[in-house]
């Protein structure tokens, strides 16, 4: 019996949706952030990163009863509480996110690095939820990562690899802004951990052998990072647009209204800094 990719692709659906509104709330705050208010807006944007890291995580819960259920087992099991990222962890990634204002960078970057931030530690606690409940229910063989069709370079060459995941801290946090080979998730990542049950037999999505083929034809004699960057420059033109489409996904609505307080934004950052 194949494990189904239905399940995750709606639950990729709904995550999308939880992120908009996510960052929906932290653009209201940001109009709020400057350094002489920055600890209480990092208090106060830690916090809805909380709540919404415990929807996040309630909703990988309700994916792993439906897929158990669609596995057929029977046997009983208690998901544990979800548990959101230490209060710390989320305070450091802020305040790296935005350094580069008091340091003479872009606000825009410093913005993109927030939301950066906030949907990975979000969508980790999704993620390490299915994961752990995967190695703990004695009726599931583990987790296996499921990457959407227009993920970067990095996630297809680990969707390539397929298999099954027995150790749910294989999926290591690294560092806020960086992407590493230990790395299983990294900033705009949009994979998701999935439980394979006793009896199943994980199958990748069909695209994921297309990425096979590309690895194989594209790395040819290469091993190593040599393999790693030949791979990404493969891959590179799809990439740039799946990274714009992405943009456009996550503002349908809301696009030109963000992009305008944005610009007035830093307009009158630019008028203050010339006064």
């Amino acid at each position: 019996m194949a494990a189904a990719v239905e399940d995750a692709q709606q639950l990729q659906e709904a995550q999308a949706a939880l992120i908009v509104l996510l960052l929906s709330d932290l653009d209201v705050l940001w109009d709020r952030l400057d350094e002489e208010t920055l600890d209480m807006w990092i208090e106060a944007a830690a916090a809805v990163i909380e709540e919404y890291a415990v929807a996040m995580g309630a909703l990988a819960q309700e994916m792993y009863e439906a897929a158990r259920d669609d596995a057929g087992v029977d046997s009983e099991f208690d998901l544990a509480p979800i548990e959101p990222p230490e209060r710390d962890q989320i305070e450091a990634v802020l305040r790296w996110a935005t350094s580069e204002m008091w340091s003479g960078g872009s606000p825009e970057d410093a913005r993109d690095n927030v939301e950066a931030g906030a949907e990975k530690l979000v969508l980790d606690t999704g993620r390490q939820t299915a994961a752990d409940a995967s190695v703990e229910d004695p009726a599931a063989q583990g987790w296996a990562r499921i990457a959407r069709p227009n993920a970067c370079y990095f996630c297809r060459m680990l969707a390539t690899r397929g298999g099954v995941y027995s150790d749910s801290d294989t999926a290591l946090i690294v560092g806020p802004g960086r992407e590493r080979s230990g790395e299983r998730y990294h900033d705009n990542c949009r994979c998701l951990a999935v439980p394979v049950f006793e009896g199943e037999t994980f199958q990748p999505p069909g695209y994921v052998r297309e990425w096979t083929a590309l690895w194989k034809s594209s790395t040819k004699g290469k091993s190593g990072k040599a393999a790693i960057n030949a791979f990404r420059r493969a891959i590179y033109p799809e990439h740039k647009g799946a990274r714009n489409a992405r943009r456009r996904e996550l503002y349908p609505d809301q696009k030109d209204a963000i992009n305008a307080r944005r610009r007035q934004r830093y307009a009158r950052r630019r008028g203050t800094a010339s006064a």
